[in-house]
């Protein structure tokens, strides 16, 4: 393959290395199959898409459904500035691609001082009449492939690329939505999905916290994993209406919002060619800026159906944990109880589970032997799951780390193949290769030592290819040369980092981490300590919350004390030095 020579600009390069990668895979196959049938040349398989993603959505039935009110408090209308327009123009991305209605980003961009002021009118017209433009309802599906053989069809997942003009208006509509929905305290803690300060990481660190917590205290653990069937695509339209105006959500905007959601078309589109339109006649816009909130207030309430269990939420992606004492023979019934009542969600608003994609794990030294059903169909013991992008068996990471592994090494031969200098090769790996590396890095301290190496050695190898085989450079090194850091020592720096939004309340967490309680009395060098709970067994003590808590109290007091996180940023980065610390021996405990 012909080597690929790099601009300077590293966003760029990161760009160029992921459309060479895709262009080194065909993006659809030639071939696609349906129900058996195989379909061959590009009109056809557009049309398949088209005909595939309409089986997706689905017709409300007539039933009248109930939704209590949840506050006295309202929203009713959005205020548009120019200023808050001017911001969400700033922040699209300059390209020249556009959705059916033909404007791109490009023309917002550079349309002059009189653009922000054209749509300040548009919008607040649309609002003030609760009417979303019909071109606007128009949208273009892209089919991406998510997993297994390219040519299923059930393999392909749609994304909607929808009007430009639209996305600006649903920008500034979401964020004022989500500032009502927080300062009236009523989107569900459980919730980690799609929200500012939330992530798939403080999901898991509050998930594993309490599940760690829970073992460590001899108590066993028993956890559902639940699968929402195409829940994007699947969401009634008049009952999410239902429930956005007994969260508040009503007058012009709540009007706005149905005439957003209903009489839409969509139109496949593969390279260049474009399918026949088909009605969208439920689910959020798949794509679009609004669709993900409005689907957290449809699926907000499931978890008060949830009446013996510790729910977690990212989106649709739901588990439920069950801590319990040895010999606790009722709690089989208990979680019974909550399918058969989340089952009985599921029909009154039609958003059904996946039952042959749910499962059921235990863990602790109980692990009784349960028939759960879901709609009568008896749910599988998971042997080793795959949540959130990460992959684990019994509290062990291995599966994960093997993965993680191959798939790096894998890019990082595509990348030494294809980009000749140094400055491309390096770029390219802090911008797409190393995240890899490093996602969800909280967990790592409870991989065991033998795959903490195997993670390091995807970097090790790769500064021995640019140093050169023939150049006999330590790691350390050979990282101090390259500018890069040992992985270790980011993950120590990252997850203090991480620890310090979470005790500062720059980011959610429902953990157990918490300030000690200090006397008064006490020296400085006690200030702001965090508090290291008991624990008794390794999975625990190797643990996020104990590990760092224990780590963080060993910092100097000038570092603890820091309130503003570039100023911690910077004051780690002094304590922590890079040149020094590589060569300690304990490093492969981290």
């Amino acid at each position: 393959m012909q080597a690929i020579h790099a601009p300077h600009n590293s966003g760029e390069i990161a760009k160029l290395f992921k459309s060479r990668l895709m262009n080194s895979k065909t993006p659809y196959p030639k071939i696609i199959y349906l129900d058996g049938i195989a379909y061959e040349n590009n009109e056809a398989i557009c049309e398949l898409f088209s005909k595939h993603f309409a089986r997706l959505y689905t017709l409300e039935n007539d039933e009248v459904v109930d939704f209590p009110r949840k506050t006295d408090e309202c929203l009713s209308d959005i205020i548009f500035t120019t200023h808050e327009i001017d911001k969400a123009v700033a922040n699209l991305k300059l390209s020249n691609t556009t959705g059916p209605d033909g404007i791109s980003s490009v023309l917002l961009k550079k349309g002059g001082n009189d653009m922000s002021l054209l749509l300040l009118k548009l919008y607040s017209i649309s609002l003030s009449d609760g009417t979303y433009p019909n071109c606007w309802k128009k949208s273009y599906i892209v089919p991406i492939h998510k997993y297994g053989p390219i040519a299923d069809i059930n393999n392909y997942r749609p994304i909607n690329i929808t009007s430009v003009v639209s996305r600006v208006m649903e920008k500034i509509v979401k964020t004022q939505i989500i500032q009502y929905l927080l300062s009236n305290d009523l989107l569900s803690p459980s919730q980690y999905g799609f929200l500012s300060r939330r992530s798939c990481i403080t999901c898991h660190l509050d998930y594993f916290d309490y599940i760690t917590q829970s073992i460590d205290n001899g108590r066993s653990v028993t956890t559902l994993f639940l699968d929402v069937s195409k829940a994007f695509d699947k969401v009634p339209h008049i009952r999410l209406l239902t429930k956005l105006q007994s969260y508040g959500i009503t007058g012009n905007l709540h009007k706005w919002i149905s005439s957003f959601l209903t009489e839409r078309e969509q139109l496949v589109k593969i390279n260049h060619q474009l399918s026949s339109s088909k009605p969208i006649t439920s689910g959020v816009i798949q794509g679009s800026v609004l669709g993900p909130i409005l689907f957290l207030l449809f699926i907000n309430d499931i978890v008060s159906v949830i009446k013996y269990g510790k729910p977690y939420l990212f989106a649709d992606d739901l588990k439920i944990v069950y801590d319990y004492g040895y010999g606790d023979m009722s709690v089989e019934s208990k979680i019974q109880q909550d399918l058969n009542d989340l089952g009985d969600w599921s029909e009154k608003w039609q958003l059904t589970f996946n039952p042959d994609k749910c499962g059921i794990t235990h863990l602790g030294r109980w692990k009784p032997i349960m028939c759960l059903y879901m709609y009568g169909k008896l749910l599988s013991k998971l042997n080793t799951v795959t949540d959130l992008g990460i992959t684990y068996s019994d509290l062990s990471f291995s599966d994960h780390a093997n993965k993680v592994v191959s798939d790096c090494k894998r890019l990082t031969g595509f990348v030494l193949r294809n980009f000749y200098t140094q400055e491309a090769r390096l770029a390219i790996y802090r911008t797409c290769i190393r995240p890899k590396l490093e996602y969800c890095a909280l967990l790592f301290s409870n991989l065991r030592t033998v795959d903490r190496k195997k993670i390091e050695s995807v970097q090790r190898f790769l500064t021995k290819r640019i140093i050169g085989f023939d150049q006999q450079v330590e790691y350390v090194d050979r990282c101090v040369r390259l500018k890069l850091e040992p992985l270790w020592l980011r993950r120590v720096k990252c997850n203090l980092f991480l620890l310090f939004k979470v005790i500062r309340k720059h980011c959610y967490s429902n953990s157990s981490i918490t300030w000690e309680n200090i006397k008064s009395y006490q020296l400085r060098n006690h200030d702001y300590l965090v508090k290291v709970a008991t624990h008794r067994k390794s999975i625990r003590a190797n643990f996020f919350t104990i590990k760092y808590c224990t780590l963080w109290n060993q910092l100097p007091p000038e570092i603890r004390c820091c309130e503003n996180p570039d100023g911690f940023k910077r004051s780690l980065e002094r304590h922590f030095n890079m040149s020094t610390l590589a060569r300690l021996k304990d490093h492969n405990c981290w």
